[in-house]
């Protein structure tokens, strides 16, 4: 029955199918895996719309994607791509650029965010190697120069990577990097300069002995002005989002998709509907 109904989820009869449209969404400043589907939800936890699937249907699916605008030049944003251990950078649908941040014979996968980090009005692109690499984090300019380089946000033999995000948590016009522990280490979550200093000792997002890794994302998700931290459990936990105050003080957890998903979760914080509020993503595909 054609009845325009929005759902999250449809069960379907042996030999029956279904055609499903979804609603245009566009994540921006986020990294997504293309092809995963996304649920939006309130500080509370409350699923405030239907879910949908990011996919651009130009790109390979499973590869990670960021929109932005890196060049201060809002007319032209940029399209980040980043797959096989190469992130190419996309502009009027022409590759302007592609760098590999790690070892030429790394293919895993990469964290990305990008963030004015040195205040010239443009944008770096700041890199966490994924599983199989060091938990090393650099930054790259947007020609993919490496500025520093770059600082390993835990014990340098971790293989399991490390996922990062970038904002300015206290206001203070300087941007900080969060980092979270990839698969195989404890749940950590960390907070440095961009000079990789260690700013706070960091925390722990779940039971420290659990060893799925943990997704990182900040925003402001009640309004008032200070960014919080959001992070998404990683694989073999239930699918938890958990919300940290600045400073690491728990505030708020919710499980974003139903019991038995169990493969990780990927968070990300954006104003979807432009209300001053930062919306809780949460992408079934692990990360």
């Amino acid at each position: 029955m054609n009845d325009g109904s929005r759902v999250n989820w449809v069960k379907l009869d042996p030999k029956d199918g279904i055609i499903l449209l979804k609603e245009n969404n566009k994540i921006k400043e986020n990294s997504f895996n293309n092809g995963s589907f996304v649920r939006i939800f309130d500080q509370e936890g409350k699923q405030i719309r239907n879910g949908f699937f990011a996919y651009l249907d130009r790109f390979e699916g499973g590869y990670d994607i960021l929109i932005s605008d890196i060049n201060n030049n809002p007319a032209n944003e940029e399209i980040l791509v980043n797959g096989d251990g190469v992130i190419r950078i996309y502009q009027d649908g022409k590759e302007i650029s592609s760098f590999k941040p790690y070892d030429q014979k790394f293919r895993g996968e990469i964290s990305f965010a990008v963030s004015d980090l040195n205040g010239d009005g443009t944008k770096e692109i700041i890199t966490g190697a994924g599983a199989g690499g060091g938990p090393h984090v650099r930054i790259f300019n947007k020609e993919g120069k490496p500025l520093i380089g770059g600082f390993f946000a835990y014990k340098p033999h971790f293989r399991g990577g490390v996922n990062v995000a970038v904002v300015d948590l206290n206001g203070d016009g300087t941007r900080e990097i969060i980092t979270g522990a990839g698969t195989g280490g404890g749940p950590h979550v960390r907070v440095f300069s961009k000079d990789g200093k260690p700013l706070t000792g960091g925390f722990f997002a779940f039971q420290e002995n659990f060893s799925g890794g943990v997704s990182v994302s900040v925003g402001n998700v009640d309004g008032e002005g200070e960014k919080e931290i959001i992070v998404g459990s990683g694989a073999g936990d239930r699918p938890l989002v958990k919300v940290f105050s600045k400073d690491g003080k728990f505030l708020k957890e919710f499980r974003a998709y139903e019991e038995g998903l169990d493969y990780g979760i990927k968070v990300m914080s954006y104003d979807l509907n432009r209300d001053g509020k930062d919306e809780i993503l949460a992408s079934t595909i692990g990360f």
